[in-house]
């Protein structure tokens, strides 16, 4: 005979696979909307992960350190390794080469599963720390809470993980609220680990690490924290442990914070006041919920001084996620791309948490469903027409660059070209890859894809998968040439560009969407008449 106090603890546990699933099936749904990984809205860094982890498949060291970026390296090259167990190094190589969609696919896949398990722990832990299903809800919703977060969940690149990740600490974040302080050290121990890992997967996950500072309640264990962290990041980085790597890294990073531009551009500086507080105003626009909730979340911190309705625990943990979000907001708008916001936005879940506990003493439990049933409204007021605005402007540029490269192929055909960044073409995009990776399986791409050429801008040297080429090499017996990319004339491209990016003895001539200019956004799909002058 089935125990009737039993069921309800069924259901609930098996209500908390609903959101985990939802997750990975909506990040799979915007992989597809999202079109080919090739497009040149998705190929970057799309294929520099994808050509470091068929580095690393075949147990080369990865040359992309960037973010840095390791652990998602890491990931790809275990998904290539198992598809492709047996062989040699140049079967692997040819394997991805020919179908790297496939292997695209497959590790964003992966990378969206760990997220949704994530998602699934942690709801465990609220259900269990708040004894509240409501909140545990609440809290298994963070990536439906924003757009940004939702987009994130596609292409390879370290976002999927970092989703993930930072749903971790928030699971560790309630442990540690219900706990002993005597136990501060060993949850300081679990901090460390998934911070150390998230940060080896991108740099910007470093205000996350203000909560546990504020959490964790002795300087001691701060201290095990921090030594913690760093060990894990080390661990995690261990592929690019030399000298060279190590230094493009860091160099990357002091170039990043030590100019006014966008990644190393401008001039030397850390902000350029009037372009950050526009940035700022952008970014609160473009994901509203965040900031109503870290203002919510500033109110409540007031009030607690004189109210005293929060708990000192959940206030500390209030205190120290609201913080991480306020730096997190104020470090991106330095770098303006919504994305960057992922590792607090995966936060918001906590905050929303910690307010709704703070009111549920004062509700019976139809009046806390009563409630979430009012944040989940007002939620959903906010967020399906984002979505849907989402979706519409997936699929339009997902078109458009489609279009651009059918079109091309349509108009121009046995005409040469060749292209440059971010031009929607998948041999570009394999070249791109190769750019970033060493160029180890040139010789196999130029077999598996012939005549197919390519223009660094900021060298002026045309190429094929082989290396550097003669210009007319690419013409042949044409008297001209397709140069396409992005738009020359773009203001946003043109700060990354060298004053001249066109070599002297080549002339271009507009065609094709060469002036356009979306304020903000590098403008592609660029096509030129490029002829060579005698």
């Amino acid at each position: 005979m089935n125990n009737p106090k039993k069921n309800p603890r069924i259901i609930s546990l098996l209500l908390l696979l609903i959101l985990p699933a939802l997750t990975v099936a909506a990040g799979q749904r915007l992989m597809t909307i999202a079109g080919p990984p090739w497009l040149g809205e998705n190929l970057d860094p799309t294929y520099r992960y994808l050509m470091n982890s068929l580095n690393m498949a075949n147990l080369h060291r990865p040359y992309y350190t960037d973010h840095p970026g390791t652990p998602i390296q890491s990931i790809g090259a275990v998904a290539i390794r198992g598809l492709n167990p047996t062989g040699s190094q140049t079967d692997r190589a040819q394997a991805v080469v020919r179908d790297p969609e496939k292997y695209v696919r497959l590790i964003n896949g992966l990378l969206v599963l760990l997220t949704g398990l994530a998602v699934l722990v942690t709801g465990y832990i609220a259900r269990s720390v708040f004894q509240s299903l409501p909140l545990a809800l609440m809290i298994q919703a963070t990536p439906f809470f924003s757009m940004t977060t939702l987009q994130g969940l596609t292409q390879l690149r370290p976002e999927p993980l970092l989703i993930g990740l930072a749903m971790l600490v928030v699971g560790i974040a309630l442990l540690a609220i219900k706990s002993e302080e005597e136990k501060d050290q060993r949850y300081a121990i679990a901090f460390g680990v998934v911070i150390g890992f998230a940060l080896s997967a991108k740099i910007n996950f470093v205000p996350v690490a203000i909560l546990p500072l504020v959490l964790i309640r002795s300087w001691k264990g701060r201290l095990i924290f921090c030594v913690t962290a760093g060990a894990a990041f080390v661990l995690s980085i261990f592929p690019i442990l030399n000298r060279s790597l190590l230094t493009q890294m860091f160099g990357f990073i002091v170039n990043t914070a030590g100019h006014t531009g966008r990644y190393g551009s401008g001039q030397a500086g850390f902000i350029d006041p009037a372009r950050y507080v526009a940035a700022l105003v952008t970014l609160v626009k473009g994901d509203l919920i965040f900031f109503l909730l870290v203002v919510l979340s500033v109110l409540a911190l007031l009030a607690q001084v004189k109210f005293k309705f929060i708990d000192r625990r959940s206030w500390r943990c209030l205190l120290g996620v609201t913080a991480a979000e306020i730096f997190q907001l104020l470090l991106v708008a330095k770098h303006p791309a919504a994305r960057y916001l992922i590792p607090s936005l995966a936060l918001l879940g906590l905050n929303a948490a910690l307010l709704a506990a703070a009111v549920k003493t004062r509700l019976n439990q139809t009046g806390q469903w009563g409630a979430i049933a009012a944040v989940l409204l007002l939620f959903a007021i906010i967020q399906i027409p984002a979505a849907k605005n989402l979706i519409a402007q997936m699929t339009g540029e997902a078109n458009r660059q489609l279009t651009a490269y059918e079109e091309l192929n349509r108009d121009y055909p046995g005409v040469p070209v060749a292209t440059y960044y971010t031009a929607s073409a998948p041999a570009y995009a394999l070249s791109f890859g190769a750019g970033y990776s060493g160029n180890l399986y040139g010789a196999i791409m130029q077999q598996t894809y012939p005549n197919q050429f390519f223009y660094n801008p900021w060298t002026g040297k045309f190429l094929n998968y082989l290396g550097p080429v003669d210009v007319a090499t690419v013409t042949g017996s044409h008297p001209w040439f397709i140069l396409r990319g992005c738009s020359l004339s773009d203001p946003d491209f043109k700060i990354f560009l060298p004053p001249n990016p066109i070599p002297d003895n080549v002339k271009i001539e507009p065609l094709r969407n060469t002036n356009i200019d979306r304020p903000g956004l590098v403008d592609c799909e660029a096509i030129y008449r490029a002829t060579v002058q005698k």
